[in-house]
């Protein structure tokens, strides 16, 4: 089974994209913040990540990808964002980022991001 970190502090959204991932047959680690997210991160080890910009506690998807980054250097990590702005994208390519996810989300490439995990694993 595929696995994927998700972080996203909206309910709502981390249920719907919950429900997407796993109906797609990824195995879905949920976290609504930062510390839950590294501390899952560092248990399971899973190849990709995906992570919410903005997270409670003045945290940020890229605070988890640094931490991410020192445990596994080849997660491929994706930021969910509804920004443009240039000030993380900086930081982000620093550290590696895989790609962005902008909100509001569009299920379908949602969906084609899973199928390129279950790809990718099938390598």
């Amino acid at each position: 089974m595929v696995r994927v970190l998700l972080v996203e502090d909206e309910s709502v959204i981390l249920k719907s994209m919950t429900r997407i991932l796993e109906g797609k047959g990824l195995v879905v680690l949920a976290a609504a913040n930062a510390p839950d997210a590294i501390k899952l991160y560092a248990e399971h080890k899973p190849p990709y990540a995906i992570l919410d910009l903005h997270l409670p506690g003045g945290r940020t998807g890229l605070d988890v990808l640094e931490a991410v980054k020192k445990i596994n250097s080849n997660v491929k990590a994706y930021l969910i964002t509804a920004e443009e702005a240039d000030y993380f994208k900086g930081r982000a390519e620093k550290l590696g980022l895989t790609g962005f996810i902008p909100k509001p989300l569009d299920v379908e490439k949602l969906r084609k991001l899973a199928d390129s995990f279950l790809e990718d694993e099938k390598l």
